[in-house]
């Protein structure tokens, strides 16, 4: 018993010491006052995604409330910023930093199927056709559709609605 103990002892040290490094990094990183607050959680990489996944609306409007209007949500790897006054909008997008093909890709990808060669290669077409179809002499078509869209959901409790500092 004691033998097998001691070869178990140096794994045991190096385990616990990724750990408490891995936590001083999550917690003691210097902040850069450039950027919005971060919200990282308490677990490394999977960030706030589990309190993030149970109510977003309901995670977004606290977070804003304690961390301000703009703030970094870090969650399963993946960082997201958000605007929560419409005010800062016009910033963001005409901001030079901001590829908004490279930011939609992944997205576009899970929920359309639309692999990466074929997304920049269409880009420039399926957005005009969704722009499109979403002018404003087109949204009369859809406005009775959805509008009964949302009262259905609306009514079975299937939709909680937030509304910001617009």
């Amino acid at each position: 018993m004691a033998a097998s103990l001691e070869l178990f002892q140096p794994a045991l040290f190096l385990v616990s010491f990724l750990l408490i490094a891995l936590f001083l990094l999550n917690f003691l990183a210097a902040k850069n006052v450039k950027y919005p607050p971060v919200i990282k959680g308490w677990i490394p990489w999977l960030g706030c995604a589990i309190d993030f996944g149970k109510a977003p609306l309901n995670f977004i409007r606290k977070s804003s409330e304690r961390h301000g209007l703009i703030f970094t949500v870090y969650a399963a790897g993946q960082r997201m910023t958000f605007l929560t006054d419409v005010r800062d909008f016009h910033v963001f997008f005409n901001s030079p930093q901001a590829d908004f093909q490279r930011a939609v890709e992944e997205a576009v990808k899970n929920t359309a199927g639309i692999n990466k060669i074929d997304f920049f290669a269409n880009h420039r077409r399926i957005h005009d056709l969704v722009k499109g179809r979403l002018s404003s002499s087109n949204l009369h078509k859809l406005t009775p559709k959805v509008g009964k869209q949302l009262q259905k959901y609306i009514t079975q409790g299937m939709c909680d609605i937030c509304f910001f500092h617009m």
